[in-house]
């Protein structure tokens, strides 16, 4: 990355955008990729699912041929790109979420879907899990509110214990102390919180 990075969280995020869109285009005409890019100053490289439909350019081979096999992680794969009809051009499909270099859902699918990931002890060890875990994708935690609601928020992925949320390139990311929230959850949501805070202080 080029040293004279603007300072503050919006400047990383501008030169970190900028530098998967440079990596992006090199890696797709290299490697002869079907891929088109999007309209704009930054066009964003988008990659198309190989004629044989076992590839994908913004996947690791050994992960894509993962997730195609376990129906739960393919579908997945069918998340619709909200900008897609105004950004990318017109083909015979939906373009998808997952289909583009900047995807966060993306990044997490490549390195938790490959094979035998989460069988590392090194891995286990850090995210404290259980060898074998199998991460679930756009996991809805369905928290219980003292107001009697619900939270319906989705998350990018659970596994073992904990949610996991992926931000790649996305400049509206907010932190908040665990005890700005604590208060509207039920009794065993208010406790995770507790131990998530905790937790934190070490990291």
């Amino acid at each position: 990355m080029s040293k004279d990075v603007p300072t503050g969280g919006s400047g990383y995020v501008s030169a970190l955008r900028q530098e998967l869109i440079a990596r992006n285009s090199s890696y797709a005409s290299l490697n002869l990729l079907r891929h088109v890019t999007s309209y704009g100053d930054l066009p964003v490289v988008v990659y198309q699912q190989s004629e044989c439909g076992r590839h994908h350019g913004n996947f690791i081979s050994a992960s894509y041929r993962a997730i195609l096999r376990r129906p739960q992680w393919r579908r997945r794969l069918q998340k619709v790109h909200t900008q897609g009809r105004r950004s990318l051009p017109a083909k015979d499909w939906l373009w998808r979420e997952l289909d583009s270099s900047l995807s966060s859902d993306a990044l997490l699918m490549n390195i938790f879907c490959y094979p035998g990931v989460t069988q590392r002890m090194e891995v286990c060890r850090i995210l404290g899990l259980e060898p074998g875990s199998l991460p679930e994708f756009g996991f809805m935690p369905r928290v219980p509110l003292f107001s009697e609601a619900t939270e319906r928020t989705e998350v990018d992925m659970k596994l073992g214990h904990t949610l996991f949320e992926a931000k790649l390139t996305e400049g509206d990311f907010q932190i908040q102390c665990a005890e700005t929230h604590r208060g509207r959850f039920s009794d065993p949501m208010r406790r995770t919180c507790r131990a998530i805070q905790r937790s934190s202080r070490g990291i």
